[in-house]
């Protein structure tokens, strides 16, 4: 089997983790990481030393197979368009690019190149409670209320954009993708605490078909949590995204099911491979990734800041 040559573009935080699975993943070859700084380039090296360390995608395009874009979601666009004429196949971290005006043209941009495989980085999809909030959905397809609450201290990183674009849109793409509903109006209030952006964003939304949706998200908050709290037929459940528990109140008491951990970034390597190879689609399309943006122009409509 002809390994898949992959370039990851950015050694920051996150591009770190992803040349980590690359080398995880059966099949794949990490041909080369791009970086400009140099600090970050030397430890690319020292890291990686099987693989090449350049300061342009130039250098490597001709020769990879396929390429991640790690790097802050403001170059995300330029980056896209690109390199999307050398008909390599993308994964791009969430967001695709910083607003719907931008995610619309990669959309149309990839049109015109169907062989391309493109995937972004929703990685709650691969969450192992996924399956159980599905189970609890299928017994209230209808009318529900679901809450999620996405809160962690700073971290000093993700600060180019509003913290809705960096943890928020999970939940978005969880509320969308996975309980497949849609608002049919939007309130929202958000204000910024030690950013030039929104640390902190509140919504609140009356579903199409019935039930309704609550997201709190904070970047300043004293402890993390990731929560999603579903009302439906069979009473409260509750799913902790960090502990992998989902506790279910039943009849004055709490049932408590845990699921095994699963590396949420391996996963999403292994199904874009998977695409690549079988010629299938991606689990988390730019259509998705740009339904995903486009909602959260909404939400900053609602909040008051004017958005393209």
């Amino acid at each position: 089997m002809k390994s898949i040559q992959v370039v990851v573009i950015g050694y920051g935080h996150l591009g770190k983790w992803h040349c980590q699975k690359v080398d995880a993943c059966e099949g794949a070859n990490l041909l080369a990481i791009v970086e400009t700084r140099e600090e970050a380039s030397a430890a690319a090296k020292h890291a990686h030393p099987h693989a090449k360390v350049v300061g342009d995608i130039s250098e490597v395009i001709e020769d990879c197979d396929a390429v991640f874009i790690v790097t802050p979601t403001s170059t995300h666009f330029q980056i896209l368009k690109s390199i999307i004429p050398f008909q390599k196949h993308i994964f791009c971290e969430k967001p695709i690019c910083q607003n719907e005006v931008e995610s619309q043209e990669i959309v149309e941009l990839l049109k015109q190149f169907p062989i391309i495989k493109m995937q972004v980085g929703h990685s709650e999809r691969f969450h192992p409670l996924m399956p159980l909030l599905l189970e609890e959905l299928k017994q209230s397809p209808e009318k529900f209320s679901v809450s999620f609450q996405r809160v962690t201290s700073p971290k000093g990183r993700a600060l180019d954009v509003h913290v809705s674009d960096d943890i928020m849109i999970h939940d978005i793409d969880i509320l969308l993708h996975v309980l497949k509903k849609s608002p049919l109006n939007i309130m929202a209030n958000g204000f910024s605490m030690h950013s030039q952006f929104l640390d902190y964003v509140e919504v609140k939304m009356e579903l199409k078909g019935g039930g309704s949706a609550h997201f709190l998200t904070c970047r300043e908050q004293m402890e993390e949590k990731r929560i999603i709290d579903f009302h439906g037929k069979q009473g409260h459940v509750r799913f902790d995204l960090m502990s992998l528990t989902m506790s279910k109140f039943v009849n004055g008491s709490i049932n408590l099911t845990s699921v095994p951990k699963r590396d949420h970034l391996l996963e999403e390597h292994k199904s874009f491979y998977h695409s690549i190879r079988n010629d299938s689609e991606t689990i988390v399309s730019a259509q998705d990734a740009l339904r995903n943006v486009s909602l959260l122009k909404q939400i900053h409509g609602s909040v008051g800041l004017k958005s393209k």
